[in-house]
């Protein structure tokens, strides 16, 4: 198992329900193949550096999870029929933290 950052976007026009509604749906697509979440934050309304379809902001989400990499690709496919998310970037989590920070989070 690997460690991962997964850091999902969704549309402004979508209620504080609906937008935890889609973050439940994210963590159930890394947990129903045996994923574990490390940690789930909101990371609030953010402008992007420039206009995308025809958007200026988005609520940002950020999921710290361990998966393989059968669950990995398991969720990418889930996310690229998932409408609810306007974009997303899933990097390892070597990656973006030091391994003192990685430590931290994965005892």
């Amino acid at each position: 198992m690997n460690a991962y950052e997964i850091l999902f976007i969704i549309k402004t026009n979508f209620t504080e329900e609906q937008r935890k509604k889609v973050t439940e749906k994210v963590e159930k697509f890394i947990t129903e193949k045996n994923g574990t979440i490390i940690e789930s934050k909101p990371l609030g309304l953010k402008d992007f550096a420039m206009e995308l379809k025809k958007e200026r902001q988005g609520y940002y989400q950020q999921i710290h999870f361990n998966a393989s990499n059968v669950q990995l690709a398991h969720l990418q496919e889930e996310l690229k029929i998932t409408e609810d998310i306007f974009r997303y970037m899933i990097v390892k989590l070597d990656s973006v933290l030091t391994k003192e920070e990685l430590t931290k989070i994965t005892k």
